[in-house]
């Protein structure tokens, strides 16, 4: 299920509820057996990374604008869920007009395809936004 980009489109934040668990109540064996995805070579990572995206060490990062700091708040849930339905979590960093995210794929040491697939997720829901 994809988030709907329109309910967060509103001027005001709006978190009804969160709950807090280690793996989701459909968590499978293959979802284990993605988390140990191989690490991407460095050109494997260039050719797959979205252009807008940074590479430094074990990590790709990307900064999105936006016009207030609320716009930018606001964007912040799209990524969560997009996060849980991948279950891949990013680190977020919230600044004014800005929000920046960072991907690695800890299980594994590094950047694997669950990163450079989530980053095109996440340029994709930015566009819409």
């Amino acid at each position: 299920m994809n988030p709907s980009l329109k309910t967060y489109q509103s001027h005001h934040l709006t978190v009804d509820s969160y709950s807090w668990r280690s793996k989701p109540n459909n968590y499978s064996n293959s979802q284990e057996s993605m988390s140990m995805a191989e690490l991407l070579s460095d050109d494997e990572i260039k050719d797959r990374m979205p252009t807008e995206w940074e590479h430094s060490g074990d990590e790709i990062s990307r900064t999105y604008t936006f016009d207030t700091y609320m716009r930018g708040a606001e964007f912040v849930p799209i990524l969560g869920e997009l996060a849980e339905e991948a279950f891949h979590h990013p680190s977020i960093s919230v600044g004014y007009q800005e929000i920046e995210v960072s991907l690695t794929t800890h299980d594994a040491g590094g950047i694997t395809e669950n990163d450079t697939s989530l980053a095109a997720q996440y340029d994709d829901a930015y566009e819409e936004y």
